[in-house]
C-alpha cells in the first residue's frame, strides 16, 4: 500500500513515487510466490482428506464436510488473492505509464491532467489493496480452521491397507469393443465399469510409460474393488471429486461443490458416479433417479452379479 499525505501528493509524485512503484511490484511478486506455494500445500492436505475416505468412520462426516468445506473456501480464496494481485499489478503499470508519460512532457500546463489521473490511480490501488488484505486475512483463517479438522482426521486414519491402485483382474480378454454395461459383481467383490474403446486406447497412448497394453489400462482403472464403496457417503464425495478434477478437468472449488452436494444423496450409488463418462451422463442418472424412472437411463447399461447363497 503507498502511504503518502495527501495534501502533499505532489511531492510524493514528483520525488518517491518511482522508488515506490519498484517497491510495490516486488511486494505483490513475493504474495504471489508464497500463495502459490500455500495452495500446492493445500492441494496435498485435500488429496490427503480424499484418499482416507473408504477409511474414515460414517461418524466422522460432519468433522469431514466442516473441513471440506473450510478447505472449499481457502480454494475461493487464493482465486481472489490471485484475481486482486492481478489487478494490482495492472494498476501499478498504468501508473507507471503515467510517470513516462509525465517525463517526457515539454510543455508544465500539460502536467496537471497526467497529474490527476496518477492521483485518481493511487487512490484506487489503495481501496483494492485493502481488499487484497482482507481475502489474505480471509485465507489465513478459514485454511487455519480447516486443518485443526482435517489433520487429525488424516493422521489417525493414515493405515497401511490402502486400496492398490494397480489391482489387476486376471483375466486375458482383448478389449476390441465398447464396453456399455456397468456390472457389480458381488460374486468376484469388483465393479467393472463401462468405457469406450477410443477413450482407452486415446489414454494408453497418452499414458504408454504406466500401462503395458490397452487391457492393463482396464484392469486398472475399470476394474475396482467394491471395498473401495463400502463408506457410501465419502465415496459419493470422493467419486464425484475425481469426475469433475480427472475427467472434466474442472476447477477443485468446483469439484468440492459437487461432492458436497451428493455425499449425503443416500439414493445415488458412488459406483454410478465412478461409472458416468463425464458430468452430463451423471445429470441424466440423477434426473432418471429423480423421476423414478431408471429404465430410461440409457448412457450405460447397469447389472448385478449376486455371490451365489450359502445353502
Amino acid at each position: 500500500m503507498f502511504f503518502y499525505e495527501f495534501n502533499n501528493l505532489d511531492n510524493f509524485i514528483n520525488m518517491d513515487l518511482r522508488k515506490k512503484l519498484t517497491e510495490e511490484m516486488n511486494r505483490i511478486q513475493n504474495i504471489i510466490s508464497i500463495y502459490e506455494s500455500k495452495k500446492e500445500t493445500l492441494s496435498t492436505i485435500l488429496n490427503d482428506m480424499i484418499a482416507i475416505t473408504n477409511y474414515l468412520d460414517e461418524k466422522k462426516s460432519d468433522n469431514f464436510v466442516q473441513a471440506i468445506s473450510l478447505l472449499k473456501k481457502s480454494f475461493e480464496d487464493l482465486e481472489n488473492i490471485h484475481q486482486f494481485s492481478n489487478i494490482l499489478e495492472s494498476t501499478l503499470k498504468s501508473i507507471f505509464s503515467l510517470c513516462e508519460q509525465k517525463n517526457s512532457v515539454q510543455n508544465a500546463d500539460n502536467l496537471s491532467p497526467l497529474d490527476n489521473e496518477i492521483k485518481a490511480n493511487l487512490v484506487e490501488y489503495n481501496k483494492q489493496d485493502e481488499k487484497f488484505q482482507y481475502e489474505i486475512l480471509d485465507y489465513e483463517k478459514n485454511t487455519t480452521q480447516a486443518l485443526k479438522i482435517a489433520l487429525p482426521l488424516t493422521f489417525s486414519e493414515m493405515i497401511t491397507d490402502f486400496p492398490d491402485n494397480n489391482l489387476q483382474n486376471n483375466s486375458s480378454k482383448k478389449i476390441l469393443n465398447d464396453n456399455p454395461i456397468l456390472l457389480i459383481s458381488e460374486k468376484e467383490q469388483k465393479a467393472f465399469l463401462p468405457y469406450h474403446y477410443c477413450d482407452i486406447k486415446e489414454y494408453y497412448q497418452k499414458h504408454k510409460g504406466a500401462f503395458s497394453s490397452i487391457e492393463d489400462v482396464v484392469n486398472k482403472l475399470y476394474v475396482l474393488p467394491l471395498n473401495r464403496f463400502k463408506n457410501s457417503s465419502f465415496s459419493r464425495f470422493r467419486e464425484a471429486f475425481y469426475l469433475i478434477r480427472n475427467k472434466e478437468n474442472g476447477s477443485i472449488a468446483k469439484a468440492l461443490d459437487l461432492g458436497l452436494e451428493l455425499m449425503f444423496h443416500y439414493d445415488l450409488n458412488p459406483i454410478v458416479i465412478a461409472a458416468c463418462r463425464n458430468l452430463d451422463e451423471l445429470d441424466i442418472y440423477l434426473d432418471c433417479l429423480q423421476e423414478n424412472e431408471l429404465s430410461d437411463f440409457d448412457c450405460f447399461e447397469i447389472k448385478f452379479e449376486l455371490a451365489p447363497k450359502v445353502i
